[in-house]
């Protein structure tokens, strides 16, 4: 099973988020904004869901918490 797809059905995803002229881009953890009704309220509670998870030993989430904030260029 693919990461992304199931971090999707989970109501989540990692994104690339832009960065400016002083901040390169990087990858934050998001939730899924498509998804009706969406399964978080709002990008922090996706956040927290993929570190209660990875607390957990989820290995899914924890990949994705190594990519979380890392520069994506």
């Amino acid at each position: 099973m693919d990461d992304e797809a199931a971090a999707s059905r989970e109501g989540w995803n990692l994104f690339r988020a832009d960065g400016s002229q002083l901040a390169s881009s990087f990858w934050d953890i998001e939730r899924e904004d498509e998804q009706d009704p969406a399964v978080f309220q709002d990008d922090t509670e996706a956040l927290k869901h993929v570190m209660q998870q990875a607390d957990a030993g989820s290995e899914l989430h924890c990949r994705a918490l190594g990519l979380y904030m890392t520069i994506a260029d």
